[in-house]
């Protein structure tokens, strides 16, 4: 709300004409809408806390399958790692967005996400005998976690990616 004094009139007048003017009203058409921003922002909304949300039972269970027998102060150390650079890249998003469009950093992030949860699958020692194929690391050896810890802040990666240009 603002005030009309005699030497702010002409003011509010340009302010209040600026409002009524068609030049000012954004008109959507329907190919803004098909494949703009919101083509990503109903699918990466759904998919990246719906992967997050299917991975937390399981995590646990798959880094003691490929780490071999860890503590669970270990294990739950590793289910934490993708929260650091999620929540770092959450403060660098908002510049790509601006450099790059939400689209696209969702739609990166998107794609992240598919190609961790397809390596967490198959960096599985078990997924040869359900999956027919495996990476060929040794349960427990040292590329293993660092394979794990690779995926893990991906993960992170990947969440950030997708899901901050979501947020308001």
């Amino acid at each position: 709300l603002s005030v009309c004094t005699p030497d702010r009139a002409g003011e509010a007048d340009d302010k209040e004409q600026a409002l009524v003017e068609p030049e000012a009203v954004a008109h959507l058409s329907v190919r803004d809408v098909l494949f703009g921003e919101i083509v990503m922002v109903i699918p990466a909304g759904i998919i990246i806390p719906g992967i997050f949300g299917a991975l937390d039972p399981v995590l646990a269970k798959h880094f003691v399958a490929c780490l071999g027998e860890v503590d669970p102060s270990t294990v739950g150390t590793i289910i934490a790692i993708p929260a650091v650079p999620s929540t770092l890249l959450a403060l660098v998003v908002p510049k790509l967005m601006d450099k790059y469009t939400a689209d696209r950093v969702m739609t990166i992030g998107v794609i992240l996400l598919a190609a961790c949860s397809i390596c967490l699958g198959l960096s599985d020692p078990d997924s040869q005998q359900s999956l027919g194929w495996a990476l060929p690391l040794p349960r427990g050896s040292s590329a293993q976690w660092v394979v794990q810890v690779a995926i893990s802040i991906a993960l992170g990666t990947s969440s950030a990616l997708g899901w901050t240009p979501v947020l308001p």
